[in-house]
């Protein structure tokens, strides 16, 4: 099923201790039948730059972060905090998420342990004088980063297209 979203990009600012403060979403009207919580989707994704750095456009004291909400959220949030909530389109959003939010992350994730082990398994196999077939082909199904299988993996949030198709995602336009 295709979950239906809206991309909004949030100040956060940090409290005394370090911690994230969002805007006060107990303010908007949708909070009056339910928890505004249950209009996000997925877990808030910060930009790489921290609270204690100070950029062009993350001064020490705040950072951005990219929340998925329903579409009523969106426009509750952003007409009750114009200065700190942003409708996003989905191409804002690809360019934020690629290069803010994942730009440090590695493309490939390896699970060194199942590697170490395959390539074990195989040494112990040649020197054993045993039949390799099942092994060889375990390794190439964990040298390609496109099969699930454990070893070397493609980083499941990366990409934004990847992680929109992961998760069968659609972006909702919100005028602005």
């Amino acid at each position: 099923m295709i979950m239906k979203v809206v991309p909004i990009k949030v100040k956060v600012g940090a409290t005394l201790d370090n911690r994230p403060k969002f805007p006060d979403w107990q303010m908007l009207p949708l909070a009056e039948k339910k928890s505004p919580v249950e209009e996000m989707f997925f877990e808030w994704m910060f930009d790489k730059t921290g609270y204690k750095e100070n950029t062009s456009d993350s001064p020490y004291g705040m950072q951005w972060a990219i929340r998925l909400v329903s579409e009523r959220f969106a426009k509750q949030a952003a007409e009750a905090f114009p200065h700190e909530i942003f409708v996003l389109t989905e191409e804002e959003l690809r360019k934020f998420w690629n290069e803010k939010i994942t730009a440090h992350l590695p493309d490939q994730i390896h699970d060194a342990d199942e590697l170490v082990a395959l390539n074990a398994r195989l040494s112990l196999m040649k020197l054993m004088e045993e039949d390799e077939t099942e092994v060889r082909e375990r390794i190439e199904k964990a040298l390609d980063p496109d099969d699930l299988s454990l070893g070397v993996r493609k980083h499941p949030f990366k990409n934004w297209d990847d992680f929109k198709r992961k998760n069968s995602i659609q972006i909702i336009s919100v005028r602005r």
